[in-house]
């Protein structure tokens, strides 16, 4: 199901917002680790995660909030390690 869940986010969400996020599962709950820009852009995650089949609930306890400055230094230093 974790699968399925990353799939919808890749189909539901901007790049760089499922770039930051990593899913997996504890039985029937979607389990969200990672950081987003604000509070509804979870709320986007969790709505998607719960359309999934077979997904019961949807932890957000390692989700933490990020500004969009942050966002852009972390991408710019992962290019950065990957041209290396």
């Amino acid at each position: 199901m974790a699968k399925r869940v990353a799939i919808a986010f890749r189909k539901s969400l901007a790049a760089h917002i499922v770039s930051t996020i990593s899913v997996s599962q504890r039985g029937a709950v979607v389990v969200l680790r990672g950081g987003v820009p604000n509070s509804e852009t979870l709320q986007l995650l969790v709505d998607v995660a719960m359309q999934v089949e077979g997904a019961s609930g949807v932890e957000i306890n390692g989700v933490t909030y990020f500004s969009p400055m942050d966002l852009r230094f972390a991408t710019q230093r992962r290019v950065r390690s990957l041209a290396c």
